[in-house]
């Protein structure tokens, strides 16, 4: 027998069983309310069935939409605290994200500002070794005359 039917035979009698109660408390409410007795009793003669019949699938009724609502919360909810979920472990993640990217722009930075100075300082250097071998030509220049 397939799932499908397991879950449909078992869901009926679970309807049932938990609407026989209910039936009962809707048969001594529809005693002593009015509004209620003429409801049963119009949709007994629409139906062409007895007062007991239209009670019971009324009962059925209530107990079957509000199981299917129940059922539709539960899982809407467990939807929901999943995605919260999900949406706060991504946040967890966003911390360790930026200081890595933080981290990589220091380094770039730092390697950017070293490249910077070191290259200062090698023109600083050849620009003094210049100025150095011009005295000295200038001495030899100078010993020339």
């Amino acid at each position: 027998m397939p799932l499908f039917e397991l879950i449909y035979i078992y869901g009926r009698l679970a309807v049932r069983s938990i609407a026989r109660p209910v039936a009962s408390g809707l048969r001594k409410g529809a005693d002593m309310n009015p509004k209620f007795q003429q409801f049963i009793v119009q949709n007994a003669q629409r139906t062409q069935k007895d007062e007991k019949k239209v009670v019971d699938e009324v009962a059925q009724t209530l107990v079957f939409s509000t199981m299917a609502g129940s059922a539709l919360v539960y899982y809407m909810r467990r939807s929901s605290e999943k995605k919260e979920r999900l949406v706060e472990e991504a946040l967890k993640k966003v911390p360790q994200k930026v200081h890595d990217r933080l981290q990589q722009m220091q380094e770039k930075v730092s390697q950017e500002v070293r490249n910077e100075l070191l290259k200062e300082l090698r023109e600083e250097l050849l620009k003094e070794l210049r100025e150095e071998l011009r005295g000295g030509q200038d001495l030899k220049v100078g010993l020339h005359f």
